[in-house]
């Protein structure tokens, strides 16, 4: 529900020293790289729709893909821990071993893990730049 976005977001804000420009880029890959590993995986658009709207892919995608590259990375430690807590973990991507991984994902080399990033799917439904968290 809308409540518990709130407050997520509240918490973690505060929780990460207040509101910021770098703040608020971090909530967005954290809100990205949840709904990759937690809520079906990140959709890229059908090739079609593609052609169509002259766009390359949806924001998240691009913030995912940075992530897993290793070109960027979420700076809120316990980000996953806490989004889990608030949210739980409703439909796990399997080819991202979701249910083992814990800790942030960085850069560091340390507990950093590579992920392939998860292909398309027949149906793109919920395919858009809006994250829909779980009820």
């Amino acid at each position: 529900s809308e409540k518990r976005v709130v407050t997520w977001y509240d918490q973690t804000i505060e929780a990460m020293g207040g509101d910021s420009l770098e703040n608020m880029a971090d909530l967005e890959r954290q809100a990205c790289m949840f709904e990759h590993v937690c809520l079906g995986g990140t959709q890229d658009y059908p090739p079609e729709f593609k052609a169509l709207w002259k766009v390359k892919e949806p924001r998240c995608k691009t913030i995912v893909d940075a992530i897993t590259n290793g070109s960027e990375s979420i700076i809120y430690e316990s980000w996953r821990e806490d989004m889990e807590a608030q949210f739980g973990c409703p439909e796990p991507t399997e080819s991202t071993n979701a249910t083992s991984y814990s800790g942030s994902w960085g850069s560091s080399g340390d507990d950093t893990q590579s992920y392939p990033v998860v292909g398309l799917q027949e149906s793109f439904e919920n395919s858009n730049d809006t994250i829909q968290f779980p009820a």
